[in-house]
């Protein structure tokens, strides 16, 4: 992990990002230990990332490599934007609707790439699929401010919007009668690196027909619900379609308090709804609610996962493995929902699992935070008993990163599970312990 926190300044001159860091020297508080998930790092968005200080202050993080806190997500740092009304760029199939404000799409395969629809008019991008069906549009490396950016309407298919910066401009919005939704878009969608933030009401909402699946992954996603008598939602459900595998993964959602209370991701279908949402997967999310000052909640559940009696239609799928700050919330789980499974969902604050332990999901999972025992500690001598799976190996990592101490399985069976580190100086470490393709890590702090 690095030593040195960056912080990103932008400001945007002639449809030009530019961007500005300030280095200063901290100490961070959690470790980041590298494991093979496919996390999304390898195809980050250009430049630093946008809240590397977010975990902070927290006895775990997640292992994995986080959007907006490990790699950049949004727009590619030093790309120039293009005005869609000057440029004579806009590609066959899309227009300018200079009444409505909109580009609109109506061919397919259509590419939008690198554009500002803001500064030169606010322009919403509108995928019209009424006359004849819409398939392929891309947007991407694109900057939206206000309004709705995205949205469609008919028969649209394999939409795919990626590294945008899209900014719902919070309390500053200006449009009337726009706010609702930020992505409005139905038939199989891919969000993916965008940073979305300042939502008036839902980050993005899908379900309806013809249906599809949702690719929702690597993205970060800042505070909704921006207008009172809103509902906040950073996924919301609607329509009468049949969705198959939608997939929640790897974004990073933090919420404060604004105006308009309501749930992080759903996957519930609305009342009345004839359709139904089939083996959904909400995982490897970072998901953090924080209270106001007055201890005012930022929302009311994190999840909202499964079908209710007033919402009976089907909802399947698994919630696991996410890294949830809940204390702005009134829980991680919606709670009375049917149709979804729960493991390995690991609360920030305190270490322990928010559910029952998850082994069969994939590799390199966690094994039961709670099962792991370490005393004294903090201790005044240096030495930590570890209660645990005695075949484990030990690893102990300093507040850089860095590997300072390891035992394999034997020696710690030799030395009856003593951790000596007399040797090392005052401070805070992350002591790992591996099990065949388990693992665990817990904060440990020497105070002679």
């Amino acid at each position: 992990m690095r030593k040195s926190t960056i912080t990103l300044f932008s400001e945007k001159s002639s449809g030009v990002f530019n961007f500005f860091l300030s280095v200063s020297f901290i100490i961070c508080s959690v470790v980041a230990i590298a494991q093979p998930y496919n996390d999304g790092a390898s195809n980050a968005s250009r430049g630093p990332a946008q809240r590397p200080t977010l975990f902070f202050g927290y006895c775990v993080r997640p292992p994995w490599q986080v959007a907006g806190v490990d790699y950049a997500v949004g727009i590619d740092s030093g790309t120039v934007l293009k005005n869609p009304v000057t440029c004579g760029c806009l590609p066959t199939g899309a227009s300018r609707d200079e009444v409505n404000h909109l580009i609109r799409v109506t061919a397919n395969n259509v590419v939008l790439d690198g554009f500002d629809f803001y500064t030169y008019g606010r322009y919403n991008v509108y995928i019209d699929g009424s006359t004849n069906s819409v398939t392929g549009t891309q947007v991407k490396n694109c900057y939206f401010y206000g309004g709705v950016p995205v949205t469609s309407h008919g028969t649209v298919t394999n939409t795919s919007i990626t590294h945008n910066t899209i900014d719902g401009a919070g309390v500053n919005d200006t449009c009337t009668g726009c706010y609702g939704e930020c992505i409005y878009v139905n038939g199989d969608l891919t969000v993916e690196y965008n940073w979305i933030k300042n939502v008036q009401q839902h980050f993005v909402s899908t379900g309806g027909a013809p249906g599809g699946t949702l690719n929702y992954r690597f993205n970060l996603l800042e505070d909704g619900g921006w207008v009172t008598g809103a509902h906040l939602n950073y996924l919301q459900w609607s329509g009468n379609a049949v969705s198959n595998n939608p997939k929640a993964l790897f974004n990073t959602m933090v919420q404060h308090v604004t105006l308009a209370g309501g749930e992080g991701f759903q996957m519930e279908e609305q009342a009345g709804s004839t359709g139904s949402i089939n083996n959904a997967e909400v995982a490897y999310n970072t998901l953090i609610a924080i209270s106001d000052s007055l201890g005012t909640k930022a929302e009311s559940y994190i999840l909202h996962t499964g079908s209710s009696n007033n919402n009976p239609a089907p909802a399947t799928g698994t919630v696991h493995e996410n890294y949830i700050d809940a204390s702005g919330a009134y829980g991680a789980f919606y709670p009375g929902l049917t149709g979804f499974t729960y493991c390995g969902d690991i609360n920030m604050k305190t270490c322990a699992h928010l559910d029952s332990v998850c082994i069969t999901t994939g590799i390199n999972k966690y094994t039961d935070l709670n099962l792991v025992n370490i005393y004294p500690n903090p201790s005044r001598e240096g030495i930590f008993n570890v209660q645990g799976n005695s075949t484990s190996s030990i690893e102990v990592y300093n507040m850089l990163g860095e590997s300072v101490f390891k035992m394999d399985a034997k020696w710690v069976a030799s030395k009856g599970n003593k951790l000596d580190l007399t040797n090392m100086p005052n401070g805070m470490y992350f002591l790992q312990l591996k099990t065949g393709t388990e693992m665990v890590t817990r904060k440990i702090v020497i105070n002679k």
